[in-house]
C-alpha cells in the first residue's frame, strides 16, 4: 500500500505515526475477533465471569507456556507476540510463576512447530509432567499454589496442520529430557492420562476451575463433564499473534464469549461418518502409478532426511453429503443413536457433546413471534438475563418428505444480535436462491425440490426453538436417483457404505489407477496428457520443484501448483482464467490441439470483456 505526501516520511510511504496507529488498530481488531470467536461450552454455577477482585490465579498445564496462535502450514502465524501469560500480566492478573517456571524447565517449547517439516508423530508430540511426580510437582509447590489462589486455569493445547494427520496414538514426553512414550490406547485428540490426572487434582483441590482449550482441532473432551470440580470450559481456539489479549477480558467478563462451535464436538470421533474414509484405513493405493507424483521416487523435501514416497494415494469420500452436523442430525432423526447409552446420557446426548452452532453466554435469550416464508424469516429475540450479550440466531431448512436424499437439516442463515439486559429486537434473516436447492447429477445443475419445507430457528443445530412450514416452488427436475438402490444414502447410515452402492451413486466404477483427463486433472499429471504444450508445463513445474529439493528447501508455492487441479485455475487466478478457458485446456490435454487452443483464446476474450464490464459496474456503484 502507498500513500502520497505522508508527513514525516518520503513520498509513497506511510509515516511512522500512521504505521503505529495502524498497528494499534490491528491489535484491537485481533482482540475483537478472538473475543467474539471464543466459545463458552461449560459454566456451572456461573463460575465465569470470575470475580473482579480475583486477580491472582494458578495457571496449570504445560501448554500454557507454549500458547498457540495458529496451526502449521497455511494456517500458521509468524509468531505469537502476546500469549496467555503476557495477556494476564497486561490485564493486571498475577499468575503463579513457580508453576510456570517448572513447566518451562520441564520442556522449553515444542520440538517441532511445522508439520511440513516433521512426521505426524513428531509434530504431534504431547508434553505434560505427571501431577503425582514430586520431581516436578513438589509438595511445597502444591502447597504454595493453594495458598497463592483458590482459582485454577488449566490449558490444554494441540498443534496440527498441513500435511500431517492427527495421530491415532499419543507420543508423549512425561519426563524432562526423557524418551517419547507411546500410548496406543488414546489418540492425539484425546486427553492424555497426565492431563486427566491433572484435572482430577485441580477439581478436588480448587474452588474455581476453568479449562481453556487452545487447539487447532476438535477434540474428545468427555472428562470435562465427568471429572468432579471442573466448573467451566472455554474454547479459545487459535488467537493469532495478538488476540490472546482478549482471553482474560472474557474470563473476567469485560467481553462476552459470543462464539459458537463451527463443527460438531463428539465424545468419540470415530462416530463421524467420514471416519471410515479417512486416516490410514481410508487411504487407497493406486496399483500402477509409475511416473505419477509422488510414486516416481520423488524425495519428500519437507523432512530433514530424504524419504522416497512409496505410493500414490487416494481417498473415497463415500460419506457423500453427510459430513459434520449434517451427519449427526440426520443419524439422530433416523434413530441411529437410539440404543446409545453412557455416562453422558442416552441417544444423541450420548454421542454429541457440543453440537454445531453451540455456545453458552453470560446471559440468556428467548425466541418468539416467528414469521416465515420462502424469502425470509422474522422473529423476536429477547435478552432475559441480567447483563448485555450477543446471541447467534440460526435458521435451518428441512424437508422431512424429501424424495431427493438430503441431510435432515441444513444451515441456511444466521445472524449475531446484540441485546442489552431485558431488551428485545425483531430480527429478519433473508433467504436467497440457495436456501432450498440441491445439486442434480442428472441435469448437472442446481435444482429445487418443490413442496413443504420446515424452517427451524434455534441456538444450535440441536437446540431448535421455533419452527414454521413454508411452501416452495420447485424446478420440476427429474429425480437423479430414481430407480437406484441407495439404502445407506437415503437412510443417512453412511458410516460403512458398500463399494457397490458407492459406485451406483458415482454412476461409474470406483476410479481405477489411471489418470482421467478432465477438470480434476492436476498440473502435476499433465505428462499423461496428449498435448506437447501440456507436457511443457509439466516439465517446467517438475524442473522447478526438483531444483528446490536439491537446494534443501522445497518451494511450497510450486508444490501447491503441482498438485492443483485444472479447475482451481479458475478459482485461484483472481479472474484471469475462466472456467471456459479451463475447458479449453482440457480439450488441449485430450489431444484436440487446434480446437482446444481456439477455445482458450475465445474464452479469454470473453473473460476480458466480462471482467472489464464488472470493473465498470463496481466503479459506477
Amino acid at each position: 500500500m502507498h500513500k502520497e505526501g505522508a508527513i514525516g516520511a518520503p513520498s509513497g510511504h506511510y509515516s511512522y505515526a500512521e504505521i503505529a496507529d495502524t498497528k494499534v488498530k490491528a491489535e484491537a481488531l485481533a482482540a475483537d475477533v478472538e473475543a467474539e470467536g471464543t466459545v463458552l461450552v461449560r459454566n456451572n454455577d456461573n463460575t465465569l465471569p470470575l470475580a473482579a477482585d480475583n486477580k491472582k490465579i494458578n495457571v496449570f498445564g504445560w501448554a500454557s507456556t507454549a500458547w498457540l496462535g495458529g496451526g502449521s502450514g497455511s494456517g500458521g502465524v509468524s509468531g505469537v507476540n502476546t500469549d496467555l501469560l503476557a495477556a494476564l500480566t497486561a490485564y493486571g492478573v498475577a499468575y503463579n510463576t513457580e508453576l510456570t517456571d517448572m513447566y518451562k524447565d520441564f520442556q522449553d517449547g515444542r520440538e517441532y512447530t511445522r508439520t511440513l517439516s516433521a512426521w505426524p508423530e513428531q509434530s504431534g508430540h504431547l508434553y505434560e509432567p505427571d501431577i503425582n511426580n514430586q520431581t516436578y510437582y513438589t509438595q511445597s509447590m502444591l502447597d504454595n499454589a493453594k495458598n497463592f489462589s483458590d482459582t485454577a486455569v488449566v490449558v490444554i493445547g494441540r498443534l496440527a496442520g498441513e500435511s500431517n494427520d492427527a495421530t491415532k496414538q499419543q507420543y508423549k514426553r512425561t519426563e524432562k529430557g526423557g524418551d517419547i512414550v507411546v500410548d496406543d490406547t488414546r489418540t492425539m485428540l484425546e486427553l492424555t492420562t497426565e492431563e486427566e490426572d491433572l484435572l482430577n487434582y485441580v477439581g478436588a483441590n480448587y474452588a474455581h476451575v476453568v479449562v481453556l482449550i487452545n487447539s487447532t482441532n476438535v477434540m474428545e473432551l468427555g472428562q470435562i463433564e465427568t471429572i468432579p470440580g471442573i466448573d467451566a470450559c472455554l474454547i479459545a481456539g487459535l488467537s493469532g499473534s495478538e488476540g490472546a489479549t482478549a482471553v482474560p477480558e472474557v474470563l473476567w467478563g469485560d467481553r462476552e464469549p459470543s462464539g459458537r462451535t463451527a463443527d460438531t464436538w463428539a465424545y468419540d470421533l470415530t462416530t463421524a461418518a467420514s471416519y471410515a474414509n479417512a486416516g490410514m484405513e481410508g487411504v487407497g493405493k493406486y496399483s500402477a502409478a509409475d511416473g505419477l507424483y509422488p510414486a516416481d521416487g520423488t524425495t519428500n523435501g519437507n523432512l530433514d532426511t530424504p524419504y522416497t514416497y512409496e505410493q500414490v494415494s487416494y481417498v473415497d469420500y463415500a460419506e457423500g453429503i453427510y459430513i459434520g452436523y449434517k451427519w449427526y442430525e440426520t443419524a439422530d432423526e433416523e434413530g441411529y443413536w437410539d440404543a446409545e447409552s453412557n455416562e453422558h446420557g442416552t441417544g444423541y446426548d450420548a454421542v454429541v457433546q457440543y453440537p454445531f452452532g453451540y455456545g453458552l453466554s453470560y446471559t440468556s435469550f428467548a425466541y418468539s413471534e416467528l414469521k416465515a416464508d420462502a424469502r425470509s424469516v422474522t422473529l423476536t429475540v429477547t435478552n432475559t438475563g441480567s447483563r448485555a450479550g450477543a446471541e447467534i440466531v440460526q435458521v435451518y431448512a428441512a424437508k422431512p418428505d424429501a424424495q431427493i436424499f438430503r441431510p435432515a437439516q441444513e444451515l441456511k442463515a444466521f445472524t449475531k444480535v446484540w441485546l442489552e439486559a431485558g431488551e428485545s429486537k425483531t430480527v429478519t434473516l433473508p433467504l436467497d436462491d440457495k436456501a432450498f436447492r440441491y445439486w442434480n447429477t442428472k441435469t448437472d445443475s442446481w435444482e429445487v425440490e418443490g413442496g413443504t419445507y420446515e424452517l427451524r430457528v434455534g441456538a444450535s443445530s440441536a437446540d431448535i426453538r421455533l419452527t414454521a412450514a413454508v411452501e416452495v416452488n420447485g424446478t420440476s427436475a427429474p429425480n437423479p436417483y430414481a430407480g437406484k438402490a441407495l439404502p445407506h444414502y437415503t437412510s443417512g447410515k453412511v458410516q460403512h457404505v458398500p463399494d457397490a452402492e458407492w459406485e451406483i451413486l458415482l454412476g461409474r466404477p470406483i476410479p481405477a489407477d489411471t489418470v482421467k483427463i478432465d477438470r480434476n486433472m492436476t498440473l502435476g499429471e499433465l505428462n499423461h496428457s496428449r498435448s506437447p504444450l501440456c507436457w511443457l508445463v509439466w516439465a517446467v513445474l517438475t524442473m522447478l520443484l526438483n531444483a528446490s529439493y536439491k537446494r534443501g528447501k522445497p518451494n511450497l508455492n510450486v508444490m501447491f501448483q503441482y498438485n492443483m487441479p485444472l479447475r482451481a485455475l479458475a478459482k485461484m487466478t483472481n479472474g484471469a482464467i475462466s472456467m471456459g478457458m479451463v475447458d479449453g485446456i482440457v480439450l488441449e490435454a485430450k489431444g484436440f490441439w487446434v480446437i482446444g487452443l481456439l477455445k482458450v483464446i475465445v474464452e479469454a476474450v470473453k473473460n476480458i470483456i466480462l471482467n472489464a464490464q464488472l470493473e465498470s459496474r463496481l466503479r459506477n456503484s
